[in-house]
């Protein structure tokens, strides 16, 4: 820190990019936020989901958002800050913080000429800001790909394997109390 007031800091008629202390952010969970295209939903391949067929579970995807940008900086805000994007591997909590993959963004929230790239572009073509939330601490009950996933016992009853996978976690070298 240079010491200087904000007002000296500024570039032009801006802030330096990524100075986020005179935006206004918009925090939302892109999952349930809207649903652009309903080609990329479907139904929990988790067994234990008890949801019935007509509940909409989690639909919200880049596409929607991007149909919302516009509506979204009209109430004033600069910037918006979403969910983690990693692939999710549960269906029924699928809303970022239980990552499972990483490296690679959930298929759910992407569409043919709408991926996360062009929700930046768009973005930016509203001189708006993005923040990406990411959480390293924890993963789902399906574990983490390439660290340790464990594994499905289809012999028990659905609502017994959730905890079977638990407890292969908290049995695992990776667990920590």
């Amino acid at each position: 820190a240079t010491g200087k007031d904000t007002a000296e800091l500024k570039i032009g008629k801006q802030l330096p990019r990524g100075d986020f202390r005179q935006e206004t952010i918009y925090f939302l969970i892109t999952t349930r936020f809207f649903d652009g295209d309903s080609a990329n939903n479907y139904r929990s391949p988790d067994p234990s989901n008890k949801n019935p067929e007509s509940d909409p579970e989690w639909r919200g995807d880049f596409k929607g958002l991007i149909e919302k940008l516009d509506y979204i900086k009209a109430l004033g805000f600069s910037a918006i800050w979403i969910t983690p994007i990693i692939q999710n591997k549960s269906g029924y909590d699928f809303h970022g913080y239980h990552g499972y993959d990483f490296n690679k963004i959930d298929p759910r929230l992407e569409s043919p000429g709408y991926d996360f790239q062009r929700l930046i572009q768009e973005l930016h073509a509203r001189n708006m800001k993005l923040i990406v939330d990411i959480v390293l601490n924890h993963s789902s009950n399906w574990g983490s790909k390439g660290l340790f996933e464990p594994k499905n016992n289809g012999s028990l009853p659905p609502q017994q394997q959730y905890l079977d996978r638990v407890n292969q976690m908290f049995k695992s070298n990776f667990y920590h109390d």
